[in-house]
């Protein structure tokens, strides 16, 4: 533990008011969880422009919920949540199609059945520029374009399996084993690293689909320090971490009726934990503006650091398998110390997606802004330090969060700080698009914060 500081761990927010987070958010999770899938966000116009069902957002959303009912007796959303995981096999790829990026074993990013406002959504990440596939078998539009869905869906699979005591029947079992595989096959396609290739680099790519495959998927969100957009592939420093966890995960889960398939996941889960902490051509570099050691936002298609310093790196700590992250542990309480700097750490609002050193010369400032808040950053953040005992840094960040979102009354999907240092929901600065005002992976982290701080009282 780095903070022995109490003033730095204090809770800022009463237990009435924790409470009434609470309520709030788990108000907002009925509407959004079903058994059939778990919605990104109501369908309110432009106040959820998301209203359908998102492979990561559902296996995120689903994790939070399961850890925030540990200690409940009633677990309705966590019972919920799972069988929504399960209902996501129905549009697992069945074949690799070029065409649609379709990949075998691959979890779908976006499955929807409401056409509205998907142009405008999809303009905002700079990928309309071909038909989006409309299944002509369901009338759904799909795409696959999530390097990290697959991945996420295992380690929420394996980890709500103990959080709702269910079994795997021989069906998701099945599922399980093709998830996996497509993983292994991911990093041998990119040379023992997990990376993606944008929808529009695509041999054969007819319909549309998204240029940048992790949770930050605007246009612009890879450059390098000239403000250019970084060369594809991308292999992104969160993706890495999350697929040494579902390798793990998935070993565990095989090991006992098929030693071979579960031995093959933990050598190359192994080989990619070395890769990933080497310095020479993993994500390990010195950053230069706090002198402390960090990992690269991502390497790009030359294996190139993208060294911006990013809070995707504290939620490397959430992907943890049992005692361990991808993070050595030799590097992890000086990676902690750098997370909870002021120039990534606000006890006003939580992390910063990035560091206030680092400048952006393109964006909307939706995913890449030192100046913008995604509270369910926070929350796994959260999560992932108090596994590895940083209680202190834990407290302050949960705290610094709902004291950021408490501020909109609403489970708010991001906000933004304006040079005045006052909060608002963002905006795109060329379309009506703006922050969803009840976002369903928002919800779940303030309803896993919010308990987490009272427990605390």
């Amino acid at each position: 533990m780095l903070m022995h500081n109490k003033e730095v761990a204090q809770i800022y927010l009463s237990e009435k008011e924790l409470r009434a987070l609470e309520r709030d958010a788990k108000k907002a999770l009925r509407e959004l969880v079903t058994p059939q899938g778990i919605y990104a966000s109501p369908d309110e116009g432009w106040r959820g422009p998301y209203h359908s069902w998102f492979g990561r957002d559902s296996s995120i959303t689903a994790d939070l919920i399961f850890t925030a009912e540990k200690q409940k007796k009633i677990k309705s959303l966590s019972k919920k949540s799972y069988l929504a995981l399960q209902s996501l096999t129905a549009w697992q790829g069945s074949q690799n199609n070029s065409e649609t990026g379709e990949e075998k074993g691959k979890l779908p990013h976006e499955i929807r059945n409401m056409f509205g406002r998907v142009s405008k959504v999809q303009h905002a990440a700079n990928s309309n520029f071909m038909p989006w596939f409309v299944d002509p078998s369901d009338g759904l539009l799909k795409n696959w374009d999530s390097a990290d869905s697959t991945p996420l869906w295992v380690i929420a699979m394996a980890r709500g399996r103990f959080a709702t005591q269910r079994g795997f029947n021989s069906s998701t079992t099945g599922n399980l084993r093709l998830a996996l595989e497509w993983c292994l096959n991911n990093l041998n396609r990119y040379g023992g690293l997990a990376g993606f290739l944008g929808a529009d680099l695509q041999d054969g790519r007819i319909y549309s689909g998204l240029h940048n495959q992790g949770w930050k998927d605007s246009f612009q969100v890879y450059q390098n320090s000239d403000g250019s957009l970084a060369k594809h592939p991308i292999k992104d420093v969160l993706i890495n971490a999350e697929m040494w966890s579902a390798l793990k995960y998935g070993a565990d889960i095989f090991k006992n009726h098929d030693p071979e398939f579960a031995e093959e996941l933990s050598k190359n889960a192994a080989l990619l934990k070395r890769r990933f902490n080497s310095p020479r051509d993993g994500f390990l570099f010195k950053d230069t503006s706090s002198g402390l050691p960090y990992f690269a936002q991502a390497l790009d298609g030359n294996n190139q650091k993208l060294e911006s310093v990013c809070a995707d790196v504290g939620m490397c700590f959430w992907a943890y398998h049992k005692n361990a992250c991808i993070i050595d542990e030799r590097a992890m309480d000086r990676v902690v110390a750098r997370l909870m700097q002021p120039d990534l750490f606000n006890p006003e609002a939580g992390i910063r997606n990035y560091s206030t050193f680092t400048s952006f010369k393109q964006g909307t400032g939706y995913h890449g802004s030192a100046y913008t808040y995604w509270p369910f950053v926070s929350a796994l953040i959260v999560r992932g330090l108090d596994h590895f005992g940083y209680k202190d840094e834990a407290m302050a960040i949960a705290s610094a969060m709902l004291r950021g979102i408490s501020r909109f009354g609403s489970n708010i999907e991001l906000f933004v700080e304006t040079e005045d240092h006052m909060y608002k929901p963002w905006h795109h600065p060329k379309i009506g698009q703006q922050s969803s005002v009840n976002q369903a992976w928002t919800a779940a982290g303030v309803y896993y914060a919010s308990r987490y701080l009272q427990d605390k009282i």
